[in-house]
């Protein structure tokens, strides 16, 4: 069974299941995911999505989709019902609300990363699947988003990265 929470509130009722669609990616790349959120207001119980809110979508237990809500499109298809048109980006639009400004020098790859989680990442963030113990001589990172500066490192020795859906 598809569940889908928003802000950590149980909002499966409220979807029309076949307008959910995720968009899996491997690697850096952005995934996405959509959905519409109805509102019947006969039922005396309603649910507006808001920008930035937490979306989990698990099927059977197994995250499926972690991400935030990036936009939201509001219509009335039939009188008395309200519908949202949500669109979602995984965690890693998390990445770049903050720009680095830092430098490096004779640190491996796994401390530099640990650093830019516990200083320029909102909480929640790990390093768990992490494993680079290269060396950098010097780095430095002028103003440039979290996810510019992974990528950076990923490049220092051939790797790639992406954030996964707990982030």
């Amino acid at each position: 069974m598809v569940t889908i929470s928003i802000a950590g509130t149980d909002r499966t009722n409220f979807v029309v299941w076949n307008s959910l669609r995720i968009e899996n990616i491997l690697t850096k790349q952005v995934d996405k995911c959509n959905f519409v959120i109805r509102n019947p207001d006969k039922t005396g119980v309603s649910f507006i999505p808001l920008m930035g809110r937490q979306v989990i979508i698990e099927d059977s237990g197994t995250r499926i989709f972690g991400g935030v809500i990036v936009r939201i499109t509001e219509s009335s298809p039939a009188v008395g019902i309200i519908e949202y048109s949500v669109e979602c980006s995984d965690f890693t639009r998390l990445l770049d609300q903050h720009l680095v400004a830092e430098t490096y020098e004779n640190q491996t790859i796994d401390q530099i990363i640990a650093d830019l989680v516990a200083n320029w990442l909102p909480s929640g963030f790990t390093t768990t699947q992490v494993d680079a113990s290269v060396t950098v001589d010097y780095i430095q990172f002028k103003y440039e988003p979290v996810s510019d500066c992974l990528r950076q490192l990923a490049d220092i020795v051939g790797y790639d990265y992406f954030v996964d859906y707990d982030k």
